[in-house]
């Protein structure tokens, strides 16, 4: 009797342990999936509302900050959710709401933050939100979670990439209003899954070890992603619900005597109450759930985009009417058989067959476009969002699949893709009649500013010397256009590259400075130069182009300034002393802010009138930009109508390889070097002929001409002179295989510079290729002629044998 008493004991202890235990979880269960159910709401919720925001900003980019407090008044307001929202047009806020708490967000630009950057550069790559945090707000602002929604906007019928809407969801009002900080639930939760990564995710909300305490879990499915919720007791799991054992014993005691049938009974009796009131209150959140449910099928039935509920075997379990309508498959002709067995065709990509297998079966949502085929044989391209749910132990249990046409956008970039190759077509058309027309237009240049040099070196009457001046600036002026087109083509083309070399950075801002130092003196302006002490002497990079962006800059100034002072100021960052910070200030006509935004287009000037009075083609600033963007860095302005403008733009150089100790001083042109040399002049053209014999009379040389490049070869044989200008472009026989030719004869190798009216890299590339020795483009200068050719004599006679004809005058 005293074995049978024990054994009841013990087995009513159990069972009203496990009892109490399963009681226990699911009203944790119950606590969880009610703030689970908020969370999603709230977050779907706020998503929605920012959605209609996001339409309406994609609608009316141009909309000012009064427009934008208006609509997010409407939008957003006495909504405690949002902490605050941010327009970001080329990824720099210019619209904020309110704008009295983020005043100070104005302005900040998103490419200099790497991680801001790259969720950026996600959205746009996606065309859909990127949902991440909770982060640290930049400017002070706390913690929060991020929407971002990429902007797209029609230019030219051109879909393109516009800018940046984020808003900011307040962290702790989100925790608030989901319940997680309620402290009459009585129980602690965690959740991970940083930036919608789920249970792979990082923990941000409580402590990780709950995850390791037998934890009730619960997915929450965010717009992209999803976070994984745990919680437990606060007191943790009980393990008995039993007196302590001075109750116990007299228990046992008086039921080992008396009560022990009526204490069983009891204790039964007791237990199944629990169990009826429990049965009874999860029948209840059964009918509950099953009214929900029955709303979510509805919503999800009616939905105009295909649903698809697979197993965790792939078999198709449930498709609305969406679905049918897209694919031609009924109901009954889908269910149990797999997506893949009815939808993909011989052109389906097994690559994203693949990718779709290995995310699902690591229970990861995935998204992606897959071509599939409709019942009658159809194409049909589908932008597909899996999405596996698991059950407590991790294990998929189906997958959900939304599915969208995309067909039509398909086709439509397949249209654009031709469009493009149409554009580049008739873009290599159009650099090859830029490059023409350089040719054509720099030959005759050459003579132009090549005889006004010579005829302001004569003695003429002052009137005379005025007119050659003007003569030669304007053939300057024209010069600079020219040039001006010719990077616009090439930065067009991808062809306009930055060199590397080592070179002294003060002595290249002293030079550009001066370039411009005399024009605004005879302007009656002062021009400053303030150099911090930390600004490195040498550095490697491309000098011509750095001297290009800020003689760009610079020239601006004193075009537009009559009064005042110009101010160039550089300074090198502090974690890095090889980021350049430099500006150019002046007292000037200023811009409004209606012309801020447009100073970097192509061919802008601010106005007809400004045009009119200054000149110019309006492309120096968007090839200064163009230029910057290629030496990773950034370029802006500010101003002020009538007082003034300010550039300032921030370039990345390298350290110099190889740093002087002592810095080279300009040697003058030794003309002894060149007397008695025999030179060989290869030109179809008469006027530059004549000009580079006036430009080297005073040399000392015996100069051949030669009118094409068979000629050239002709007497290159029967001179064999020590040095050749050679053109490149000329009837019979270009230049560079006449080059070709003479490197492979059996007679002394001279230096050839190459002579040439195209100015693009290429073509000295081919020069050099060819086995020309320099390149001088036109229009040539006197200077430039003689210190070239002094040069590639002195260099050849340090690493080649090549004997000297006889000095003939």
């Amino acid at each position: 009797m005293f074995g049978v008493f024990l054994i009841s004991f013990a087995f009513i202890e159990r069972q009203t342990d496990i009892i109490h235990s399963q009681a226990e979880r699911a009203e944790v269960r119950k606590s969880v999936g009610e703030v689970q159910s908020r969370m999603e709401g709230i977050i779907h919720s706020d998503v929605q509302l920012l959605r209609g925001l996001v339409a309406s900003v994609s609608l009316h980019p141009e909309m000012n900050q009064e427009e934008f407090s208006a609509l997010s008044h409407l939008v957003v307001d006495g909504n405690e959710d949002f902490y605050g929202i941010a327009i970001a047009p080329d990824l720099v806020v210019t619209l904020v709401h309110p704008i009295e708490r983020h005043q100070n967000v104005i302005g900040l630009n998103y490419n200099e933050n790497a991680a801001i950057s790259k969720l950026a550069e996600q959205a746009r790559i996606t065309r859909d939100l990127v949902f991440s945090g909770p982060i640290e707000l930049l400017k002070g602002g706390g913690t929060g979670f991020v929407a971002r929604f990429p902007i797209f906007v029609e230019r030219d019928g051109v879909e393109v990439f516009w800018g940046i809407v984020s808003s900011v969801l307040d962290e702790y009002q989100l925790y608030e209003s989901a319940g997680l900080l309620d402290p009459e639930l009585g129980l602690s939760f965690a959740i991970r899954g940083r930036n919608g990564l789920g249970a792979s995710g990082d923990v941000f909300f409580g402590d990780e070890e709950i995850f390791n305490s037998d934890a009730v879990l619960s997915t929450i499915n965010l717009p992209v992603g999803s976070w994984q919720l745990a919680a437990i007791p606060q007191a943790g799991w009980s393990t008995s619900h039993f007196a302590s054992w001075w109750v116990r014993v007299p228990v046992i005691l008086v039921g080992l005597l008396v009560l022990v049938p009526t204490f069983l009974m009891c204790s039964i009796s007791q237990q199944r109450n629990v169990m009826v009131k429990s049965l009874s209150r999860n029948e209840r959140q059964l009918r509950e759930q099953s009214q929900e449910l029955k709303k979510l099928s509805t919503v999800v039935e009616s939905a105009s985009d295909s649903i698809v509920i697979s197993d965790k075997f792939g078999r198709i379990q449930w498709v609305n009417k969406a679905f049918t309508v897209l694919t031609g498959y009924s109901f009954d002709e889908a269910i149990g058989k797999t997506p893949a067995q009815i939808l993909n065709g011989p052109e389906t990509s097994q690559d994203t067959i693949k990718q779709i297998r290995e995310h699902l079966a690591a229970g990861h949502p995935y998204r992606t476009e897959i071509l599939n085929y409709t019942k009658d044989r159809r194409k049909l391209w589908i932008e597909t969002y899996l999405v596996p749910t698991r059950d407590e132990t991790g294990e998929v249990i189906f997958t959900a699949a939304i599915e969208r046409d995309i067909t039509a956008t398909k086709r439509q970039e397949h249209e654009l893709a031709e469009a493009r190759n149409v554009a580049e077509r008739a873009t290599e058309a159009k650099s090859a009649f830029i490059a023409t027309m350089s040719h054509e237009i720099r030959t005759p240049m050459n003579g132009i500013i090549g005889m006004s040099d010579l005829l302001k070196e004569a003695k003429l009457p002052a009137e005379a010397r005025g007119h050659v001046k003007i003569v030669h600036e304007s053939a300057q002026s024209l010069l600079a256009i020219i040039n001006d087109i010719l990077d616009l083509s090439s930065l067009e083309a991808g062809k306009l590259e930055i060199s590397s070399h080592d070179f002294d950075l003060r002595k290249c801002i002293e030079g550009a400075v001066g370039l411009v130092r005399a024009t605004a003196l005879n302007k009656g302006l002062k021009i400053a130069v303030e150099m911090s002490d930390d600004l490195p002497y040498f550095v490697s990079g491309d000098d011509g182009r750095i001297r290009q962006i800020m003689l760009n800059l610079l020239g601006n100034a004193v075009k537009f300034t009559s009064e005042g002072q110009i101010t160039l100021r550089a300074n090198s960052d502090k974690k890095d002393p090889h980021r350049l910070h430099i500006e150019v200030e002046d007292t000037g006509i200023g811009l409004s802010d209606e012309q801020i935004p447009h100073v970097f287009d192509r061919f802008a000037q601010a106005d007809a009138g400004i045009a009119r009075k200054f000149g110019g083609t309006g492309l120096g600033l968007s090839i200064a930009r163009h230029l910057v963007h290629q030496m990773d860095g950034a370029i802006s302005v500010r101003s002020a109508l009538g007082k003034g403008t300010c550039f300032s733009f921030t370039i990345q150089v390298a350290p110099a390889v190889d740093v002087p100790i002592i810095e080279a001083v300009e040697r003058p042109i030794d003309l002894s070097v060149l007397r008695g040399l025999r030179l060989l002049l290869v030109e179809d053209n008469g006027t530059n002929r004549f000009l580079i014999h006036r430009f080297l009379k005073d040399a000392g040389l015996e100069i051949w001409d030669a009118k094409d490049g068979l000629e050239g070869i002709d007497v290159f044989e029967q001179v064999q002179p020590d040095i050749v200008l050679m053109d490149m472009s000329m009837p019979k026989l270009d230049g560079v295989e006449a080059t070709r030719r003479i490197r492979a004869m059996n007679l002394p190798q001279p230096p050839i510079i190459a002579l040439t009216a195209n100015a693009f890299e290429s073509d000295r590339e081919a020069c050099l290729n060819a086995g020309m020795n320099d390149f001088l483009s036109k229009p040539l200068q006197k200077k430039q002629l003689l210190a070239t050719l002094i040069e590639c004599l002195e260099h050849h006679e340090r690493h080649f044998d090549i004997p000297q004809a006889q000095a003939v005058n």
